[in-house]
């Protein structure tokens, strides 16, 4: 699922905006045989299955978004989250009119149809996903800032998460708004709610630190800058373009990661801001500015004279084309202000960024035709072996060296799967209870094929009397 920073970097630098809106858009799917056939349900007439795609299954967003996308992929400014489909044109009206009316025929091929009543058509601002989109500007809805105006104090703790629910919405355009509504999370953590002055305080102070709006992200204009810094228990990251706010993040740093030394928190800043503004920092040229001059002999050196921590975060931003730039704290005033205090959050693990990195860079180490030729000779004379020694691992490497194929000889004393198998400990036989009554406890073998025959033979033990004496009988199945 696309988020909203993905959707409109398709429309930057757009005059012309037209919206369509998807009216009963899981109807337009058909369901395969199968998948109908799980949707069935019962009536007190008869039974019944949906034929087309069903309102509250689990995998109906991840598939109509992904119709959607098919459904209009190849039509240029067109974005859509779930049934929202965004149309822009940077130039003229006239490409304009072309783009949508090729979006209505390709709506109509695909059996989408549109909610005449929420379609907006030539407009040069758009209202989407609680954000209004214009020629080079982003701002928040009105609506929202008003209903954030307006709000009363909270007088229990739902009503505060709520308040803190709407703020989050607003984020982006709030630069200290993680050093401002602390108080307010403490507040939440608390087992007595009690509202106070500096409750108050903050809440107002928020309602007055709301930006009016932030720039556009221009991928062609460059001049790309990163501005992070760090303390103690809290960081923080700016991302701006020609001297102008794009977006603003912070965040608490967990009881691990505050026991960092300086420069890896600072590194960590680095990464946190890379990661948090991936969609906009990816493949693009950027300065980060730092206050902690150090890093820079640290990126300038190589990567393995590093401490093992260092050189997890500098392996991550191998894939960012990043300059450091040394700043003082108070020539990056939004991002120091931010590190005070910020949200907490939650620790996230960093494994599926690493694999999906290393996953990226595999897939462009290609291998030729020629030299793909070359290695196989030269590994033709050590094929044998190396095919007896797979064909050992794989039916279960033996537990004593005679039994092992003459070739793979030489590898018995590098297998490590002769030490595990050594390792392992035989566990003590576990002896029988006694039986009070015939057949109480029967026991049954697996199956046994004879050689040459299309014979099978079932062992059956069975405990006949109050002892733990065992009898055996033996079926053959043919």
């Amino acid at each position: 699922m696309p988020t909203f920073d993905v959707a409109i970097l398709r429309h930057d630098g757009a005059k012309f905006f037209r919206k369509l809106d998807a009216r009963l858009g899981y109807w337009s799917l058909v369901l395969h045989k199968e998948s109908s056939q799980l949707t069935t349900f019962n009536t007190p007439y008869d039974h019944y299955k949906f034929k087309r795609m069903a309102f509250g299954l689990i995998s109906a967003q991840d598939e109509f978004q992904h119709h959607m996308e098919k459904a209009f992929e190849g039509i240029q400014g067109f974005s859509v989250i779930v049934d929202d489909i965004i149309i822009s044109e940077k130039k003229t009206m006239r490409n304009m009119m072309q783009m949508f009316a090729s979006a209505l025929i390709r709506a109509r091929e695909k059996g989408v149809k549109l909610n005449l009543q929420k379609c907006v058509f030539k407009c040069n601002s758009m209202l989407y996903f609680g954000h209004v989109i214009s020629e080079n500007r982003i701002h928040p809805d009105p609506q929202k800032v008003q209903a954030l105006h307006e709000m009363w104090t909270a007088y229990t703790r739902d009503e505060l998460q709520t308040i803190l629910g709407r703020m989050n919405c607003l984020a982006r355009y709030i630069p200290n708004l993680s050093s401002i509504n602390q108080p307010l999370h403490d507040l939440v953590k608390q087992q007595q709610f009690k509202w106070e002055q500096q409750h108050d305080t903050s809440f107002t102070n928020i309602k007055e630190s709301i930006c009016s709006s932030l720039a556009f992200f221009d991928r062609t204009a460059g001049n790309v800058e990163l501005q992070v810094n760090t303390l103690k228990f809290d960081l923080g990251a700016t991302l701006s373009q020609n001297g102008k706010p794009i977006s603003f993040a912070s965040r608490s740093l967990n009881s691990t990661k505050q026991n960092y030394l300086q420069i890896e928190k600072e590194l960590y800043a680095i990464l946190f801001g890379c990661v948090h503004f991936h969609q906009y920092l990816y493949g693009q040229k950027f300065t980060v500015g730092s206050d902690h001059k150090p890093l820079q002999v640290v990126l300038n050196c190589p990567i393995s004279k590093s401490s093992p921590r260092l050189q997890r975060m500098l392996l991550r931003i191998q894939q960012y084309n990043l300059i450091i730039a040394f700043c003082l704290g108070k020539e990056i005033p939004i991002a120091d202000a931010l590190s005070w205090l910020s949200l907490p959050e939650e620790d996230k693990k960093m494994g599926k960024e690493i694999e999906s990195y290393s996953h990226s860079i595999t897939s462009l180490l290609t291998i030729s035709n020629s030299r793909l030729k070359r290695l196989k000779q030269k590994t033709k004379p050590y094929h044998p072996p190396l095919a007896e020694l797979a064909q050992s691992i794989q039916k279960c490497w033996p537990s004593c060296r005679r039994k092992l194929f003459a070739m793979p000889t030489p590898f018995w004393n590098i297998c490590h799967a002769r030490s595990i198998d050594q390792n392992s400990k035989k566990k003590p036989l576990m002896p029988c209870s006694m039986h009070h009554l015939p057949w109480e406890k029967v026991g049954c073998n697996l199956f046994y094929k004879k050689e040459n025959t299309t014979s099978f033979l079932l062992t059956i033990s069975v405990a006949f009397l109050k002892s733990t004496n065992w009898g055996e009988m033996q079926i053959h199945l043919t």
